[in-house]
């Protein structure tokens, strides 16, 4: 079994290429706090990208972020976190109709790079995490990427964009903008009532 996971867990780790060519999915105005929404394949793999510039420092979004047990209140579509280790969660999304529930394991790592503070996540194996009933995602990985701008922060918001289960691929760009709205939208409403 670990032999079948690792290229699985591998294919996750692969995030696009810098000069990556991304298709606009949605042109909102980040500086404006409007999300603008992208996305790209890398190694056959979809990957999507929203930025936006929310109103709060980078270190009230990046305690916000590394809060796993608040993650339920922070983004309303996560039904349930449970913490699994301090880097790795458990975590059940609540799919809109007529999608059936998605759940992944993740590891979190944290890093500097010049000003920008960067949480990772990778799909993970954890003898503690629940089998459940959901649709388990495998390649689950992305990034949050915080700019410091004074009392604003530049939040990039990179993720792997499968879905799993029997999602029609006409289907998949309008999911992606929705997630890519909704994740900033929601941090930046749990940050300012912080």
């Amino acid at each position: 079994m670990r032999s079948f996971l690792l290229p699985l867990l591998s294919a996750a780790l692969a995030l696009p290429p810098a000069g990556a060519s991304w298709d606009v999915l949605r042109a909102g105005d980040p500086d404006q706090g409007a999300a603008k929404v992208q996305c790209t394949h890398a190694d056959g793999q979809p990957w999507c990208q929203s930025v936006a510039v929310l109103d709060a420092p980078a270190d009230r979004i990046e305690a916000r972020l590394k809060d796993f047990a608040k993650y339920p209140d922070t983004f309303p579509r996560i039904e349930r976190c449970t913490v699994l280790d301090p880097q790795t969660v458990w975590i059940v999304l609540d799919m809109p109709f007529p999608l059936a529930q998605r759940d992944y394991i993740a590891r979190f790592t944290e890093s500097r790079e010049g000003a920008d503070r960067v949480f990772q996540w990778t799909a993970a194996v954890h003898p503690d995490a629940p089998a459940g009933d959901a649709v388990r995602l495998l390649r689950t990985a992305g990034v949050w990427r915080l700019t410091p701008m004074g009392e604003r922060t530049r939040v990039s918001y990179t993720w792997q964009g499968e879905l799993g289960g029997d999602v029609p691929g006409w289907a998949l760009p309008r999911a992606w903008t929705v997630q890519g709205e909704e994740v900033l939208r929601w941090l930046g409403a749990a940050v300012a009532a912080n």
